[in-house]
């Protein structure tokens, strides 16, 4: 993993209309990063849980200096009903795995209240706390 030092980003034009309209953009869950979490989907104002800069750096299995990534490379459900050994860390692998917010608000992006998991572990959690409903204040900014 090689290392680069960590530089803030200029306000996106996404992230500048968001905050135009009042709305609190969370910063970026991983420890040391303060940049405000990429946009998912800006039609629906559908946030990630990291900045963009974390996004491409944990991709690319760059180190950025002073801050600690959040998401693990392996689901952390202990009864996850997928292989243990199909988490081996592998690149192949990541776009399977999910930050979940564990109280169902995604605007809360504390450490503490994200966990990784594998995309079934996630679709059942969600689905057993009804964390997909667009009626959840936290579901989608209304913008």
């Amino acid at each position: 993993m090689t290392s680069r030092p960590y530089r803030h980003l200029k306000l996106s034009k996404t992230h500048q209309f968001l905050m135009d309209k009042g709305i609190n953009v969370p910063t970026c869950v991983n420890d040391g990063c303060d940049n405000l979490v990429a946009v998912r989907d800006k039609k629906n104002s559908s946030l990630k849980s990291e900045c963009t800069s974390c996004i491409s750096a944990r991709k690319k299995g760059v180190h950025i200096t002073g801050v600690t990534i959040h998401k693990k490379d392996y689901c952390e459900n202990n009864e996850c009903p997928v292989s243990v050994l199909y988490w081996d860390g592998s690149q192949s692998h990541s776009s399977s795995l999910h930050l979940d917010h564990i109280d169902g608000n995604h605007m809360n992006n504390k450490p503490e209240n994200v966990v990784t998991f594998c995309a079934v572990c996630h679709a059942e959690k969600t689905s057993i706390n009804n964390d997909a409903s667009n009626q959840k204040p936290s579901a989608r900014i209304n913008v």
